[in-house]
């Protein structure tokens, strides 16, 4: 009976992904996998509607908790491992992602291995991303890694090649295809290269489509304090109302906080974040160090 109640939430699930309604198929991808928890193709179809999702991070929990248990499954599956690396950088846990293909980086397919290039250099691991990037197949390159290595030149090449760089990122700007990938590129180069103007910029047009993270609010913070303007950042601090995804977007909130001297608002947020994401032993750490 269970198989037969899972497979019919299963074709529901799909029915309502069809009709774009991706709360509904994940519920009824969720309620399927209670009647069959140890089905991979159930795991499987909630992780691809997930990977879809164009709404906000509000599924990270639930991309964290199902990717997890889908690698127990079929941790040795590189078709799975390419599933979970495409929803881990959807919702940019770019530290679940590193994690997980930096062990596998000598037997990675061509997809994986642009993807390995990319997490590295969202990761902030440049040196590596250069040393990768000189061995990738020529195969893998394209428009997007094309993006990331203008990035690369822009934040960390001479002189002539951060002009290139940034003329390459700026051209994206203009073409709705890469328009999303070189405003995210761009706050690495403008964080990198203390460019407080073009951090700005690229931070208010991600806000304006809401893809924009609690990271890239505090790297701003950081950047208007490094460029004397503290008081600003501490006014953003106090006003930031998005909340965290992550435990780990929790604890970077908290000690951008603390970094601004609002102590206070850091308890608090750690204070929720102990009922939310009490798994995450790493917030009562912070929460002790504050």
């Amino acid at each position: 009976m269970n198989l037969v109640q899972a497979w019919s939430l299963k074709r529901g699930a799909l029915q309502a992904l069809a009709s774009g309604k991706t709360a509904d198929a994940l519920y009824g991808w969720q309620a399927a996998l209670a009647h069959n928890p140890t089905n991979p193709d159930l795991i499987r179809g909630l992780l691809r509607t997930l990977r879809t999702d164009p709404g906000t991070n509000q599924y990270s929990e639930m991309s964290i908790q199902y990717s997890h248990w889908l690698l127990r499954l079929s941790a040795t599956n590189l078709d799975d491992i390419e599933l979970v690396s495409q929803v881990f950088e959807r919702y940019r846990l770019t530290d679940l992602e590193l994690g997980m293909l930096t062990p596998l980086n000598h037997r990675l397919s061509p997809s994986l291995e642009k993807a390995y290039l990319k997490v590295l250099f969202n990761a902030g691991q440049i040196k590596e991303f250069a040393r990768q990037w000189k061995a990738v197949n020529p195969s893998v390159i394209d428009a997007e890694l094309r993006l990331y290595q203008a990035a690369y030149q822009a934040g960390w090449g001479t002189v002539n090649e951060r002009l290139q760089g940034k003329e390459s990122l700026d051209a994206a700007l203009t073409h709705a295809e890469g328009r999303v990938v070189a405003n995210r590129l761009s706050l690495a180069v403008g964080l990198q290269t203390r460019d407080l103007q073009r951090f700005a910029q690229a931070l208010r047009r991600l806000s304006e489509g809401g893809l924009d993270t609690p990271a890239d609010h505090c790297n701003y913070w950081h950047l208007l304090s490094a460029a004397g303007r503290k008081a600003d950042a501490i006014e953003l601090a106090k006003a930031y109302r998005k909340p965290p995804g992550t435990g780990g977007e929790a604890i970077q909130l908290a000690e951008a906080y603390s970094i601004m001297g609002l102590a206070d608002n850091a308890i608090d947020l750690l204070q929720r974040g102990t009922m939310e994401y009490a798994y995450d032993e790493r917030i009562w750490m912070v929460w002790g160090d504050i």
